[in-house]
């Protein structure tokens, strides 16, 4: 026996839904809004998937409610949204690891769907184990 320790290389990478990057790209290009639940490690919920542009300009519009500290932050986000998620540019690659959303619902655990109040949502799509089109309700 050899008294060498031998490493190995492991490779491993999660798999993206192409249904969800294919909707999600769609999402950012046109900048709409439409209702998905999402299944993420057992936790259901559901919301409106927003283009990344426009859940960093509520981001920023959030911050800057908070006052002069938030204001500060604010412009982070809104660097962001300019930067990372727009172009005139027709074959622009619009990042794809993220949904974000708004109007967020989780279900709680007595089975009811229960608001996040004013909360936005940014999950990675490599995270998520199934969704739904459509928003639930109780």
């Amino acid at each position: 026996m050899s008294d060498e320790l031998e490493i190995n290389e492991v490779l491993a990478f999660k798999v993206k839904d192409e249904d969800l990057t294919f909707l999600n790209t769609m999402v950012n290009r046109f900048d709409f809004s439409l209702g998905i639940t999402l299944i993420v490690k057992g936790s259901v919920i559901s919301g409106q998937l927003i283009a990344g542009k426009k859940y960093y300009e509520l981001t920023a519009e959030k911050l800057k409610a908070v006052g002069s500290a938030g204001e500060a932050l604010s412009q982070y986000f809104e660097q962001k949204g300019t930067t990372g998620y727009t172009s005139t540019d027709p074959d622009f690659a619009y990042p794809n690891n993220f949904l974000h959303l708004k109007n967020v619902f989780i279900r709680q655990d007595n089975g009811q769907m229960g608001a996040l109040n004013n909360a936005l949502l940014r999950v990675k799509i490599e995270e998520i184990d199934g969704h739904i089109l459509g928003s639930a309700s109780n």
